[in-house]
């Protein structure tokens, strides 16, 4: 479903741990499906805990596309918290990217948390700039959220991708 808010929308089920839990949680998304318009199901692995961040691309008209990144997940809307770069960057200025937000405070093991795999978060904001450029006669929208990032390495959580025309 394209729906924004999924879980708020009741379209998420987490710790699923058996075959039979995956199916019962399938069946009631689909018996509820008539409000919701519901086309798929997606199954995947549930990811560990680590920091939730927000890295989202907008193909502007003039700019070309743009590159936002900040804390994610259920932090986005309550801090509002996002720094903007024009694609594409490097490693380095994904880094610099970081230190504008409250992002590098979580990243660096905010409260007791361990750090997080800040250069596995700045080498996939920068390969994806790098895409953004490189398509931005096709590409319209890409919003990854939240994409978790763990102590070593990170998940991607839910992506959306829009594209102008045929898939490229």
């Amino acid at each position: 479903a394209g729906h924004s808010h999924k879980s708020e929308a009741g379209l998420v089920r987490l710790n699923l741990t058996s075959p039979d839990e995956v199916h019962a949680a399938t069946q009631q998304l689909w018996d509820g499906s008539a409000s919701n318009t519901l086309e798929a199901v997606l199954v995947q692995r549930m990811a560990p805990a680590g920091v939730e961040v927000l890295i989202g691309v907008e193909n502007d008209p003039h700019f070309g596309p743009v590159l936002a990144c900040g804390p994610g997940g259920v932090l986005v809307e309550l801090l509002d918290d996002v720094s903007l770069r024009l694609a594409p960057i490097t490693a380095a200025a994904a880094h610099q990217l970081f230190r504008e937000t409250r992002l590098a405070r979580l990243l660096a093991g905010f409260r007791g948390a361990p750090p997080a795999d800040s250069d596995a978060l700045a080498r996939l904001l920068a390969a994806l700039s790098v895409l953004a450029a490189e398509r931005s006669d096709r590409l319209v929208s890409l919003d990854l959220n939240p994409v978790i990032v763990h102590a070593q390495g990170l998940s991607i959580v839910d992506a959306r991708i829009e594209w102008r025309g045929d898939l490229p």
